[in-house]
């Protein structure tokens, strides 16, 4: 994202193809770092919770799984968005 917002600030002004890959880029990026909040969450296990040491583990393994899908959803997007910028910044 910054330096897609580098890019954006120093080029100038006008409309092009380029521009409108830029400004994707820039989108996918802030989508990318969005999906990756849910994977640094911390997850806190009560002092009740380990009387059911299965239930816990299975919703745990789901909570992973979760975060792991999400996690590489945004590395994909964040691929997508640096190819943009790389096409886009020629093309301004």
């Amino acid at each position: 994202m910054a330096a897609t917002s580098i890019v954006l600030s120093v080029v100038p002004d006008g409309t092009s193809v380029g521009n409108g890959l830029i400004i994707a880029a820039l989108a996918t990026s802030g989508v990318s770092s969005m999906l990756c909040l849910p994977v640094v969450w911390v997850q806190w296990t009560d002092t009740d919770e380990f009387d059911q040491t299965e239930d816990s583990f299975n919703r745990l393994l789901m909570i992973r799984n979760r975060r792991t899908v999400s996690y590489r959803v945004a590395w994909a997007i964040a691929h997508l968005a640096a190819l943009l910028l790389i096409v886009g910044t020629p093309l301004h």
